[in-house]
Formats: C-alpha cells, sequence, structure tokens
C-alpha cells in the first residue's frame, strides 16, 4: 500500500473524530507512562547504593570495630565507642593487598567541650581528593587547608554556632582558626562531620602515631573484585571490615529485589490494563466507519488495503500514545526523585557508630535526590508494547468488521 496515500488518509480520520481518538492515545499514554516511571524510579532505587562510595571517589572503606564501650560524658577527644585504631602496621597491609591502588587514611574523633559535641574528622589535605579528602570539593567560601592549627567548618555547624572565616574555634583543648566553609554533599554520608582539620592535628589531638588511623579509603586497581579483597583483608587483619558497593548492595538486596519486581509486576499490569482499554477505545472509534469501509469495498479498495489504512491509523494513535506516555513517566519519576529519601547508612556499615545521629543528624545519613533512571531498554518496551498492540488493535478490528453482515455481503475480491 502507499504510505502516500494511507498516512494522510488516517491521519485526516484521526482529526474527524478528536473525541476517540485523543482518548485511545491518551489512555495508552497512561500505562506506559506508569510502566516508565516505575521502572525508572526502580533502577534509580537500585543506583542509589552505589552514591556514598562514588560521592567519595572511593571503591571501599576498611574499619575496625572495636569492643563496645560507654561513651562517657568527659570532655575532651576521645574515639567513637566501638571503634578501633588501625596501627601504622595494619595500614601497612592493608595497603600492601593486591587489589588495592591506593588508600587515603582518616580519623574520626568526638570531642566533648563546653561549646557542645563536636564530630571531627582529620584528613590528609595533601593527598589526593577523594576519601574523606573530598571535603576540599565541598569548599563554598575561604580558603583550604594549609598549615596545622587551620580548621573548616560545616555550613550549617557554623550557621549554628554564629562563626565565620577567621574566627577561632577550640577543639580538644586547642585554638583552630577557620579557614573556609564546607557544604556537605548530599550522598556523601560515609565522610561527614562538624569540623575538618588535618590528619596530623587529628592524630596529635589523640595522642596517636604517625599512620594510625580508624577509617581508610581505598581505590582497588582495574578489574578487582571488591568480595575478595575483603576475604583477603579479612585473612591479613582479623576483625577489619571493608564496606563497598557490592556490600552495601548484598545488605539492602531483600529490599531492592522485592521493590524491583513490584515495580516490574505493577508496571506490566498498567499495560495489560492500557491494551484492554486502548483495544476497546479503538474498536469503538474504527466501527463507526463500517460504512466508510463499505464504500471503500466498493470503490474497488481490497481488505488488505482497508486492513492497511486501518493500521496505519492505530500506528499514529499508538506513536503519539507512547511518545506522550515516556515523556509523561519520565517527568514523574523525576518529580518524585526531586522530592528527596534518606540515604542513611545502617549502624553496621556506618563509619559514624550509632549515637552520633543524636548528637549531629546530618552525620548518620542525608536527604537525596532519587537518581531517576532512564534505560533505553525501557523506552524499547514501551515502543514495542505500543507498535505491537496498534497492529494487533488493527487487525482485530478490521477482522470483526469483516465479519459483520454489512461487510460479508459486499463479498471478497
Amino acid at each position: 500500500m502507499n504510505l502516500s496515500i494511507t498516512i494522510p488518509l488516517a491521519w485526516r480520520d484521526i482529526v474527524a473524530r478528536p473525541g476517540r481518538s485523543l482518548g485511545a492515545a491518551a489512555g495508552l499514554a497512561l500505562g506506559i507512562a506508569m510502566y516508565v516511571a516505575m521502572i525508572s524510579l526502580s533502577q534509580g532505587y537500585a543506583s542509589l547504593v552505589r552514591q556514598p562510595l562514588a560521592e567519595l571517589k572511593s571503591d571501599a572503606i576498611v574499619q575496625k570495630p572495636g569492643p563496645p564501650r560507654k561513651a562517657g560524658a568527659a570532655p575532651g577527644i576521645s574515639l567513637p565507642p566501638g571503634n578501633s585504631v588501625l596501627s601504622p602496621a595494619q595500614v601497612e597491609r592493608v595497603r600492601n593487598l593486591r587489589s588495592v591502588g591506593s588508600l587515603s587514611p582518616a580519623l574520626l574523633l568526638w570531642d566533648r567541650s563546653p561549646s557542645g559535641f563536636v564530630v571531627a574528622l582529620g584528613f590528609d589535605p595533601e593527598g589526593p581528593r577523594r576519601g574523606a579528602a573530598t571535603v576540599l570539593d565541598w569548599l563554598v567560601r575561604g580558603d583550604p587547608l594549609r598549615n596545622q592549627g587551620d580548621l573548616l567548618l560545616e555550613e550549617h555547624f557554623a550557621k549554628l554556632h554564629a562563626k565565620k572565616i577567621g574566627d577561632v574555634w577550640p577543639l580538644g583543648g586547642r585554638s583552630f582558626t577557620i579557614r573556609g566553609i564546607v557544604r556537605l554533599r548530599a550522598g556523601g554520608a560515609l565522610a561527614v562531620g562538624n569540623a575538618f582539620i588535618s590528619l596530623a592535628d587529628a592524630r596529635s589531638l589523640a595522642g596517636l602515631p604517625h599512620e594510625a588511623c580508624n577509617l581508610v579509603f581505598l581505590r582497588l586497581k582495574a578489574g578487582a573484585d571488591a568480595e575478595a579483597a575483603a576475604k583477603e583483608l579479612g585473612r591479613i587483619l582479623p576483625g577489619a571490615v571493608m564496606t563497598s558497593t557490592d556490600s552495601i548492595g548484598k545488605m539492602m538486596q531483600g529490599f531492592s529485589l522485592i521493590s524491583g519486581r513490584f515495580a516490574s509486576l505493577m508496571g506490566f499490569l498498567a499495560l495489560a490494563f492500557t491494551g484492554v482499554l486502548y483495544l476497546r477505545l479503538l474498536k469503538g472509534a474504527l466501527t463507526e466507519r463500517r460504512g466508510e469501509v463499505g464504500i471503500m469495498k466498493a470503490l474497488g479498495w481490497r481488505r488488505r488495503e482497508v486492513v492497511w489504512a486501518l493500521a496505519t491509523e492505530s500506528m499514529l494513535l499508538g506513536l503519539g500514545g507512547v511518545v506522550l506516555g515516556v515523556v509523561v513517566g519520565w517527568l514523574s519519576a523525576w518529580g518524585v526523585g526531586e522530592l528527596g529519601i534518606g540515604n542513611s547508612l545502617p549502624w553496621d556499615l556506618n563509619p559514624l557508630p550509632a549515637g552520633v545521629a543524636s548528637h549531629n543528624p546530618a552525620a548518620g545519613g542525608m536527604t537525596v535526590k532519587l537518581p531517576v533512571v532512564f534505560s533505553w531498554s525501557t523506552c524499547g518496551v514501551s515502543i514495542g508494547f505500543a507498535l505491537a498492540l496498534s497492529a494487533f488493535s488493527a487487525w482485530w478490528v478490521s477482522r470483526k468488521m469483516f465479519e459483520a453482515t454489512v461487510l460479508t455481503s459486499l463479498g471478497e475480491p
């Protein structure tokens, strides 16, 4: 059949019946939008578990839980309860793991002073900007750390205490000069605090030797397997824990799997409901045209040509519906993602042990935007479904129409 004839003819018929045409396209668009939104949000949740480490440009983090101990209320610097220090020799063992490309040590401290409770994080300001050192990329005002005795304050914490650049902040019985203000980035829940100081200052405050730390951020070698690296770490450093994207994903695997399957089920149910609705609407639109089809037959149109003309009209409606549905579905998913969700890490994987959140709510996790994932496979399924539904609808409706006595009386060529 000549498309130059059937397409304008189909378009004319669509415009001639705007109500039914828009109803059919809108019904299809609704189902497609629900499918796209659910699948995109489900895939976005799956990618959310990669955000904490990816935000810190790291592949894994190593820490060593210690025996639970009472935090106490004595003023001064202390290690978080349940957190052990990795000695210089232990840090060197981690560095020599076959899977490790580089590491960035950090030291997490608590300080109880007359100014209140402070979570302090020490890092190497001269090292690569990964791990805890990525806070230098979060600087919004002032200068990076240059000398010992410098300090960076978290933006909301600085506002709470009415502190500005150049002021002095007491930490562990020493006075530090505020050199800059940082804004914690959503998703960076593995490297947060109120105050950020050099690793040398942190070790000095805690009375620890050079190379000692309680957090080690790792970059693995290309192609290295994080699970294998974790097993190797367990052999050379019993008790140490390596947290990677894989381990976070496995821990959340149950919920992620259930939510993914539920989203897929609901998405396909939406498509099935849409298929039935679209078929009924299209049937109503096309059966109104039995008289036109009879005239077309009387003018010499063959059955396959009539079917092709009906299929062309159905395809145009389907394409319009799928384009509208994909756009609406993606915008809906994006709108839900903009609302934000909590990205808290579980206590056993969080470098900030249980109890910190009560003093510093931002430390235990943040509200982040859900990274909505729009994949071409989702779009392909939507387009394929719309085209298949349109073709089937045209074939089924035309068959019913030709079985009607009004048409069969015209005879077949």
